[in-house]
Order: structure tokens, then sequence, then C-alpha cells
């Protein structure tokens, strides 16, 4: 008997139990159906429209978003040619009187790092996406470990987003690469061992892409590293190993007053002169009074009378001594080029240091490279240029201490760089060739000129059309 009440005992226990745990589950549900929103009949949650419109770009999906939501971030559209840079709606106080593609009847749409919008949606808007041109892909041979991947440089055009003029691409931000033994230089736009004179040798942040200011083909270029080592002291210079193949001989900049001789060959290697006023030194800003090298020298050629550097068929100046005093330098008749940089920072003076320099360029001049004059002293009052000339590079003529008066522009120059006068006060330019018209910028647009060719100077300077500033 004790044992069926037992059971009985027990089976009730666990009746208990289930029914505990029952009433605990529909308490539950019921708590649970308490706080569910429930949505009154006749209430409509407003709903708004996102459209993104890719202008010619790949699709993307337009969104619907409730009432103070944020829209998500779609992932970038793409277009032949162009790089996507952000999204933007037209602003709803557009100006009426300016285009419709006006920079400031824009406003840019941004994201948060969550993908979502930074701002609510309230209503319906479309959004457009903004591109930039493509100028130029880049590709970098280090012959270092690792290999970097190509760049792509783009361009803002005023067509696709920006009220502002055009502008050359500049190459920016360069990758740094390393090499066990070797000091990198830099990156160049010839291979190591083929240098010329005629070149600037290497890519900074701010070195333009010229030409790529207008719509066109994008542009391939290629970067080559140069690596310097093997540096030994020698007197005033250094002499730096390139890739295996060639010494690139290098003045300090502090040396005074020294009669250069630049041998033929050092270590058994053929010897350039660096003649850039960047990460190399140009050899004008050394104090030197002349140049000199043998006659068996493959690359450059000196008279033994003026102390001035040509390439060896002397048909180009590669650098006229900064300390080289004298009455006059009529250039030779054979000198097709002032190659970049050759007479920056010349004195020009005769050996009393009072008598200006006569400076006579030579009929059958073509091309006057960058900065060839720039920073020349203010010894140089007027300038003129051959009939002969056709190329004029960047700052040619820039600073030249404030103290040029007269220059003139022949008829057949082909090409006027950027800047060419920059930092000339109270200069008078003759132009030999009928008044081009203005941009909305004030620039004088020369067919096949740079447009910010006359920019920088200041003062009281004037450019007169039509005459070549001959009596």
């Amino acid at each position: 008997m004790k044992q069926i009440r037992r059971k009985r005992t027990l089976i009730k226990n666990i009746y208990s139990i289930v029914f505990c745990i029952a009433l605990f589950a529909v308490g539950i549900l019921l708590l649970s159906a308490c706080v569910t929103q429930v949505k009154e009949p006749g209430i409509t949650i407003e709903k708004y429209t996102v459209i993104f419109d890719t202008n010619g770009g790949s699709l993307v999906q337009n969104q619907v978003v409730e009432r103070h939501y944020y829209v998500e971030k779609p992932d970038d559209p793409t277009k032949d040619g162009y790089v996507f840079a952000f999204w933007a709606y037209k602003r709803s106080d557009i100006d009426p009187n300016t285009p419709s593609d006006y920079e400031y009847n824009w406003q840019r749409f941004d994201f948060d790092e969550d993908g979502t919008s930074d701002r609510y949606i309230e209503q319906d808007m479309t959004l457009y996406a903004k591109y930039e041109k493509i100028a130029a892909i880049v590709n970098f041979e280090s012959n270092a470990a690792g290999e970097f991947e190509e760049k792509v440089i783009s361009v803002l055009y005023k067509s696709e987003w920006s009220y502002r003029e055009p502008q050359n691409a500049k190459y920016g931000e360069l990758p740094q690469p390393t090499r066990d033994g070797y000091k990198f230089w830099g990156w160049s736009f010839v291979q190591p061992g083929l240098v010329t004179h005629t070149v600037d040798l290497f890519a900074r942040e701010s070195t333009e892409i010229e030409n790529t200011d207008e719509e066109g083909e994008i542009k391939h270029i290629t970067l080559y590293a140069w690596w310097g080592s093997d540096v030994d002291e020698v007197e005033s210079a250094d002499f730096s190993l390139i890739n295996d193949k060639v010494y690139y001989m290098t003045i300090y900049r502090g040396a005074f007053h020294l009669d250069i001789d630049i041998p033929t060959t050092y270590k058994g290697k053929s010897v350039l002169m660096s003649f850039h006023g960047g990460m190399l030194i140009v050899p004008s800003t050394a104090n030197v009074n002349s140049f000199k090298v043998s006659s068996d020298n493959p690359f450059y050629f000196t008279n033994g009378i003026d102390g001035v550097l040509y390439n060896k068929d002397m048909t180009a100046i590669i650098a006229y001594p900064r300390f080289r005093y004298a009455d006059r330098y009529e250039m030779p008749s054979t000198i097709k080029e002032l190659a970049p940089w050759s007479f920056y920072s010349a004195v020009l003076y005769a050996g009393d240091g009072l008598k200006r320099t006569e400076l006579i360029f030579n009929d059958g001049l073509e091309r006057i490279g960058v900065g060839a004059l720039y920073y020349a002293s203010d010894s140089i009052r007027q300038i003129h240029l051959p009939s002969s000339v056709k190329y004029i590079g960047d700052e040619a003529f820039g600073y030249t201490s404030g103290k040029l008066n007269t220059i003139n522009i022949p008829k057949g120059v082909e090409y006027v760089g950027r800047n060419t006068f920059v930092g000339n006060t109270d200069l008078t330019i003759y132009v030999d060739r009928p008044q081009p018209p203005k941009d909305s910028y004030g620039n004088w647009l020369v067919d096949g000129w740079h447009k910010e060719w006359a920019s920088g100077i200041y003062g009281n300077s004037i450019i007169i059309w039509g005459s070549n500033g001959e009596s």
C-alpha cells in the first residue's frame, strides 16, 4: 500500500511540474504578444525612392528607403576611361544664370564608414555619379624585390562636375622602393644608361603630365627606378654607379670656383654628368669656372676656349659655368638647343664684376629647355631671340632677378611653356603674332601654347602684340 501511495505522489508531482512549465510558457507567449508593435489600420509608412544615375556608367540598383532612414552605399559604378569620384545631387537653390554643370549647383552626397549615408532620406531623390577622367596609367620597373601595381592618374574636367578650368594631371605620390646595397634616386622617364640631356629625368609629385588637360587617349607611361651605389668622394664630386652600366658625376653644391675636368671613364665605366635641379645637382649651381673634357669623351665636348660644356656634336649647350666671367658670350652657330637648366643661376658678369656679359643667341637656335635661364643673374636686361626658335620650355626665363626689361617671342614659336617668365616684374614682352582672345581667367589663348604661359609676371609688365621688338 505504501508503494502505491508513493507512486501516486510521484505522479502528482510530475503533473505539477509539467503544469508549471506549461503555465510559464503561456506567460512568455502572452508577454511577447503585449510588446509586439501592432499597426493600426489606415496608417501608412512613408517610403522614398533613391535613384542612382550613373551617367553612362555601370548599372546601380535604385533603393527604396523609409522616411528618416539611411540609404546604403552601393558599389562604385565603372565607366570606360574614367574613375568614379563621388555621388552628388542637385541643390534646390540652383542659380538659373549658371550652366547646369556649374560646381556650386551640386551638393556632394557622402557615406559614413559603416556604409550608410551621412544624412536621413526625407524625399525622393536622384544621386548622380561624378567621375574623373583617366589621364594616364603609369607602370613601374624597379629592378628590386617586389613589384608595384600600376598607378591610374585621373584629372577633373569641366564637363564632368567642376567649374574650374581643366589642368594637366600630376604624378602625385609615387612608391618608394628599397634594394639592399643601393640608394634609391627616383623614378626616371628613361632607362639607366640611356640618358640624354634633352629630357627632364625624374618624375616628382608635382610633375605635370603634359597634354592631359583636354579630352584624348589615355597615356601609358613607364617609370624606371634609378639606384645609386658604390659612392666614392672624389674632391668636389660624387661618382655613383647606375645599374652597373654607367657612373653619374654630381658636383657638390658647395664646391667653390672650380675648373671641372670630366673624365671619360671612371673605374672602367662611362661617365655622365647630372643635369637636373631636383634629386641631382645642376652643374651651374656649383661655383664652377669652366668645364673640360678629353677629345675622346663620347658624350661631351669643350673647345678649350670658353669653358662651356657642349654635347658631342656641339648642337646643344649642356652647362654654362656659373662663375665664367666674360665680356661677351656668343653661342656657336651650330647650337640648336639650350638644355634644361643650362644657364641656371649663371652670374653673367665680366671679370671686373661690374660690366654685364653680352649674351647673344645664335641664328639656328630652335629649342630653349625647361628652366634654361632660370635665376640667371640680374645682369640680363634685354633678350632678343632669333626667328629660328620653335620651342620655349616651362619657366625658361623665370626669376631673372627681376631685372629683365624686354624679350621677344618670334613669329615661328610653336610652343611656350607654363610660367615661362614667372617672377619677373616690369617686363615688356613683344609677341610677333596677332593678339589672341582671353579665357575667363585672363589667360591669353595662343594656339599650341600652354594657357598659363604668361602667368606669374607682375608689376607694370605688358605684352605688345604684332611686334618683334625691333624699332
